[in-house]
């Protein structure tokens, strides 16, 4: 046996949406109901569980053997639920498995384990089974009263005269729809050994339950302070000095994750991350100068851009604004509403100045603007000709419906089912279906600059993946956009930290990486 796809049907008290797999799968009602699956593509089985069928002793014994490949569609959950259940179960114990001395209870090792979710993100598909059916049209997605089925058996129910008072729904009390919900279970293990590959359109992080990437900034100068009223429960103090307090409990909220007594957070994060990479790209050697001494892109952007030296705090030092929004919002391919939707008239900048700004920041950057049009005419050359192309590091192909960027580090973007269309400006354009702004499956538009976003975004992910494992003898806690939190004893270096992440990965020679941070002893932004 080489692989096992494996698709369960669980019962927990615990809300899975609010408290994650962990808390789901501890909670003391917690078991395991139907077990589907599939040796190596075969057939699939499924074991009832809820009505005393056993799981055979062969396929037990596979979950826990490192060299059988075990498949799930977000196999994290099947992992966890599986290590509790095998562990009730006594079957750790049985067999003599080898679990480390540091782990936290009995769980099965992930290194095992591939999610064939993960690989349907990193396709650019959907990340769920019924959109990844319907976008591959496999046929057997599953069964549209799934959602209902699983309420009905998997969660409490309330109890009522009808149902007796019973606040759980069993096989017994509805048999046809119990058949009905071990048929679901068989759609979900042959809907999952479609094998993916790739890679999605950055590959960047989102958060689940905690959304540390969409936590409120904090400005209060006086933040400790305001974290010590609130958690003293001075709250007549808190209304006393500051005067909008929704607005300061919301800024407080990111310095609830604190480190554990006699530890500090080491924040750090990189510095101009995606304009660092995008001048690398394109090949704009005055602005990797720039990062290569240590200057002020903005100062050094409004310079090239005005031709008067721009200093922060000194000669020219107005202008420094303007190089400020035109760098964040110019470098792929914005103009004047990029600006403003940015906020430069709320920055103090005319209608009548946004257009030659554009204009300035696009001649101080002939290169960028050429790798911009140049990945265009990649692009649309892999899809219109299926002909391979390379620009700048990044390779472009045409493969089984699929358009496939491969980036420097080697992991590959994909843009499903492309095809040539028109756009807004009767223009011709590349289209793909996607996740659109409704959050709905549908076709989407890009070109050339969208394109060097996703990119130069994606590169900086992986560059930040290279960091972690450059500091994967550090306790990393979180990881957010850019930036790193690291629970460290009072040793440990901030320099050290910041020097190591900032090391350029052996595909990005040439990269201009700097990384900056500071010592805390609760999370917040510096």
């Amino acid at each position: 046996m080489q692989t096992l796809s494996i698709d369960i049907e669980t019962y927990s008290s615990v809300d899975l949406s609010k408290c994650g797999v962990y808390k789901y799968a501890e909670a003391a009602d917690f078991d395991i109901l139907l077990f589907g699956y599939s040796v190596d593509g075969g057939p699939v089985q499924v074991v009832d569980l809820a009505c005393g069928e056993a799981i055979p002793q062969e396929i037990i014994a596979t979950l826990t053997d490192d060299a059988v490949t075990k498949s799930a569609f977000n196999a994290q959950f099947e992992r966890i639920c599986l290590s509790r259940w095998l562990r009730d179960h006594g079957w750790f114990n049985n067999t003599g498995y080898s679990i480390p001395e540091d782990t936290v209870g009995n769980y099965l090792d992930p290194a095992a384990w591939k999610c064939t979710m993960i690989w349907s993100a990193y396709m650019g598909l959907p990340l769920s089974l019924e959109g990844v059916g319907a976008v591959l049209g496999l046929g057997k997605q599953k069964l549209t009263e799934g959602k209902e089925l699983i309420k009905y058996f998997c969660q409490p129910c309330a109890p009522t005269k009808a149902n007796g008072g019973r606040t759980r729904n069993l096989p017994r009390h509805a048999p046809d729809k119990w058949e009905a919900f071990k048929r679901y279970n068989v759609r979900d293990v042959e809907v999952e050994m479609f094998q993916f590959y790739g890679a999605n359109r950055t590959g960047r992080w989102a958060g689940r339950i905690i959304q540390m990437q969409n936590l409120p900034q904090n400005h209060l100068p006086d933040l400790a302070e305001a974290r010590g009223l609130v958690r003293s429960g001075d709250f007549d103090g808190v209304e006393l000095l500051y005067e909008d307090v929704p607005d300061t409990l919301s800024q407080l909220i990111r310095t609830a994750f604190i480190a554990k007594p006699g530890y500090k957070f080491i924040v750090a994060d990189f510095s101009a991350i995606e304009a660092r990479v995008l001048a690398w790209f394109a090949g704009e050697i005055w602005r990797q100068e720039v990062f290569a001494n240590g200057g002020d892109i903005y100062c050094a952007s409004a310079s090239q851009m005005f031709k008067v030296p721009v200093e922060k705090h000194g000669v020219n030092g107005h202008l420094r604004q303007k190089g400020k929004i035109a760098e964040l919002a110019l470098g792929y391919g914005g103009s004047v509403g990029a600006l403003k939707a940015m906020g430069a008239l709320d920055m103090g900048l005319s209608e009548d100045e946004l257009l030659p700004l554009v204009t300035a920041w696009r001649n101080s950057n002939p290169n960028i603007v050429k790798f911009w049009w140049e990945i265009d005419r990649a692009a649309m050359n892999a899809v219109k000709y299926h002909m391979d192309g390379e620009v700048c590091g990044a390779r472009f192909c045409y493969q089984s419906g699929m358009l496939f960027i491969t980036l420097p580090s080697g992991r590959r973007l994909s843009y499903v089912k492309p095809r040539l269309g028109t756009n807004q400006f009767g223009s011709e354009c590349i289209t793909y279906e996607g996740i659109g702004s409704t959050k709905k499956w549908e076709r989407l538009e890009t070109y050339g600059p969208k394109l060097v976003e996703n990119i130069v975004q994606a590169t900086a992910r992986d560059i930040l993946c290279y960091a972690m494992r450059t500091l994967s003898h550090c306790f990393i806690t979180m990881h957010i956009h850019d930036e790193l939190v690291i629970e460290a004893d009072p040793r440990m270096s901030l320099a050290s930290v910041c020097e190591q992440m900032g090391r350029t990965p052996p595909w990005a020679d040439g990269l201009q990486l700097r990384a900056d941070g500071y010592e805390t002893p609760f999370y917040k932004k510096d």
